[in-house]
């Protein structure tokens, strides 16, 4: 839920904008600054093989490999103190990539939706999906009178609790990732016009690349 972003306030994961490799060499993922003893990884795009953790000697690193070039994407977790991290997502470059056709900008926020929608497998996904989209139109409105970080986080909890509990969870806390872009993490502190325009615009489009989907 997007509330999450509360309780993961503090925690942190990152990671260089981009790793890149050959061909069907082993590629180093290994966060660069991490409050977490263990990262875990998720392959988003077929081709891309990762290492069985068990195999490695540090808990925070994987190790990728691709046969064909291309563009993959990885998704990583972390905890503290029993509370997930927001998802990070990962870029990896395997080989020389021929640069695509100019086509009109794309919102990274709607292709990682679309991949991590299309990476889970939870029954009735669909549903929750549906939901997802009424609730946050409903959040756009509403955080367009928010006065601080702590009173949107409220009127976002009032939404999100209608969600099924625990439902496509690595999409909200790729949202929560872009809130805490907007926001910070100082609960007091009080938004200004141009973050409650930015949020509305954020949770709108949310919406509407849920609905697309």
């Amino acid at each position: 839920m997007i509330y999450l972003a509360i309780l993961v306030l503090g925690q942190t994961l990152e990671f260089p904008t981009e790793f890149k490799g050959d061909p069907g060499q082993f590629v180093t993922i290994k966060p660069t600054k991490t409050d977490g003893k263990m990262v875990q990884y998720y392959a988003i795009d077929p081709g891309l093989s990762v290492f069985p953790a068990a195999l490695l000697v540090d808990p925070t690193a994987t190790v990728v490999s691709a046969v064909q070039p291309g563009n993959y994407r990885l998704l990583a977790w972390t905890a503290v103190a029993d509370k997930p991290s927001p998802a990070s997502l990962i870029r990896v470059s395997i080989g020389k990539v021929n640069p695509p056709m100019p086509t009109p900008p794309i919102d990274s926020l709607q292709l990682d939706i679309q991949s991590i929608y299309a990476a889970l497998n939870e029954p009735d996904k669909d549903e929750t999906r549906r939901s997802m989209v009424q609730v946050y139109k409903t959040c756009s409105e509403k955080s367009k009178t928010a006065t601080s970080v702590n009173d949107l986080f409220l009127r976002l909890q009032e939404q999100t609790k209608k969600l099924p509990q625990g439902k496509l969870l690595p999409i909200r806390q790729r949202i929560s990732s872009e809130i805490e872009k907007i926001v910070g993490t100082d609960p007091d502190a009080q938004l200004t016009p141009q973050q409650q325009n930015a949020l509305a615009d954020l949770f709108h489009r949310t919406s509407v690349y849920l609905e697309g989907i």
